[in-house]
């Protein structure tokens, strides 16, 4: 695995808060054999969403059930170290097939897939967003092919990554789905 200058377990754009969730409730999500892929406080209309996403490491799924189970384990957690002094509610999920990318080293298992990126920071050009193909992951430098051109991106600069959907990711998804059912 290549060295990030001790990025690979940061996790971009996170709070203070939805760290302390992340280092309380990690544990008991390995325990279940799934990994904690990111904690989101957030708002969904007028009531505070605390979403936590996890998957199965080997096969980047998890289902219902397992969710469930550790909706019921963390809840536990979080009643008891009273992270969150206000209602919320709980959400925990798959991150789906077109998911954030939360750290550096996670780029390195999506190249050769499109993703789009956000900047906290307009790139030289002006632009706060874009649109590409990860094409290389060096040290801490994300490289992206966008209509034709090579930007490469300095990890710190991203405040938001997403995978975009396509007709590829969903067939790698799909062998991924083939392979953890034989």
């Amino acid at each position: 695995m290549l060295k990030f200058s001790g990025l690979t377990e940061t996790q971009m754009n996170e709070t203070q808060l939805e760290k302390n969730i992340a280092e309380a409730i990690s544990p008991v999500i390995e325990e279940t054999g799934h990994r904690l892929v990111c904690v989101d406080m957030g708002q969904e209309g007028s009531m505070p969403l605390l979403r936590v996403m996890c998957e199965d490491p080997k096969t980047r799924r998890i289902n219902v059930d397992a969710c469930a189970n550790i909706s019921r384990e963390i809840s536990a957690i979080l009643d008891v170290e009273d992270f969150v002094p206000y209602h919320y509610r709980l959400e925990v999920s798959s991150p789906g097939i077109d998911r954030p990318l939360m750290a550096a080293a996670e780029f390195l298992e999506f190249i050769g897939h499109d993703v789009r990126l956000g900047f906290a920071m307009p790139m030289e050009n002006g632009q706060k967003k874009i649109r590409g193909n990860i094409t290389s992951v060096e040290e801490n430098v994300i490289t992206i092919e966008s209509d034709g051109k090579a930007f490469e991106i300095d990890y710190e600069r991203i405040s938001k990554a997403k995978l975009v959907l396509t007709d590829e990711l969903i067939k790698e998804t799909a062998k991924l789905f083939e392979v953890s059912v034989k």
